[in-house]
């Protein structure tokens, strides 16, 4: 299928594609290298008349039609951004400086085998930290925090899987069930 559009905004609205998925794909990425290409094949093309058209274009014209046809060395792609932005909040940025360069992290998102759908929404909560504990459901307002079962100051994903002594034996327990995550 071709897909003739201006920008990466004119053809997610044609094909109707939201923004996770165009981040997913890069989109962005290879809508710059169909324009440069097509740009390079222009300016070498045969009719007369069109080298003339683009040499007459001011940059800031080109610039316009085309958009920023470089390549981007050295610069970070938007997941390394994103993790950057949430990595010092103080309650989502817990071990995010973790998953930042693993390339595993994630990986089981893709094909989850043998997972009932309840499982998979429990560890996709668990892994975007949205998983509800006192700490997210109070995010933002004012609210007792501590840990239920120990009273620790907050009760993080973080502390409940790590730290809070009343769950220490429960983790040796259910070792055995994680082992299909």
């Amino acid at each position: 299928m071709i897909v003739v559009a201006q920008s990466v905004q004119a053809m997610t609205e044609q094909l109707a594609i939201d923004s996770d998925f165009s981040r997913e794909f890069e989109l962005n990425l290879n809508v710059r290298k169909s324009k440069a290409k097509t740009l390079k094949l222009l300016r070498s093309s045969s009719f007369s008349i069109v080298p003339e058209v683009l040499s007459a274009l001011a940059d800031e014209e080109r610039n316009s039609i085309w958009g920023d046809t470089q390549k981007r060395k050295g610069g970070n792609s938007w997941r390394t951004e994103e993790m950057a932005g949430w990595e010092w909040l103080p309650v989502q940025g817990v071990g995010v400086r973790h998953f930042l360069r693993s390339n595993v992290s994630n990986s089981w998102l893709r094909r989850p085998p043998g997972m009932k759908a309840c499982t998979l929404h429990r560890c996709l909560q668990l892994r975007i930290d949205t998983y509800p504990t006192r700490t997210t459901l109070l995010r933002g307002r004012e609210g007792v925090l501590e840990c239920w079962l120990c009273r620790f100051p907050h009760e993080t994903l973080h502390h409940l899987l790590s730290k809070c002594p009343a769950l220490k034996h429960k983790h040796i327990v259910d070792l055995r069930r994680g082992d299909h995550i």
